[in-house]
């Protein structure tokens, strides 16, 4: 192998790796506590709902940092802010809500909530 295709192996295996470490977090700072707090009311954890619309209730107390919260529904982000979610499946969901700065760096405050639907 040449010196140049070893230098160039090399760059490329260096990117793919940090590439690794962005993605999965590892060396990354922790979600930064800046007092916000949040709640989820309603759902409460393990009820049953009859029907596919679920409404939320929750409440968002910002920090110093805070600016919105963002929403996962079964792990994947959804627009928000919601007073309720339409149009569920029936079986298991799970809501997490998120709050985040202006500029949607995650901080640490967190709430989540498992419910089924029927």
């Amino acid at each position: 192998m040449t010196l140049r295709a070893y230098l160039i192996r090399s760059y490329i295996v260096l990117i793919l790796a940090s590439g690794l470490v962005m993605t999965h977090g590892v060396g990354a700072a922790p979600p930064e506590d800046d007092g916000t707090i949040i709640r989820i009311i309603f759902p409460a954890e393990g009820v049953v709902i009859a029907g596919n619309d679920v409404d939320l209730e929750y409440k968002f107390l910002k920090g110093e940092l805070a600016d919105h919260v963002i929403f996962y529904l079964d792990g994947q982000p959804i627009t928000g802010p919601f007073q309720a979610i339409m149009g569920l499946s029936s079986g298991s969901h799970q809501i997490k809500l998120v709050a985040a700065t202006a500029d949607h760096r995650l901080l640490k405050a967190t709430a989540t909530v498992r419910f089924q639907v029927k």
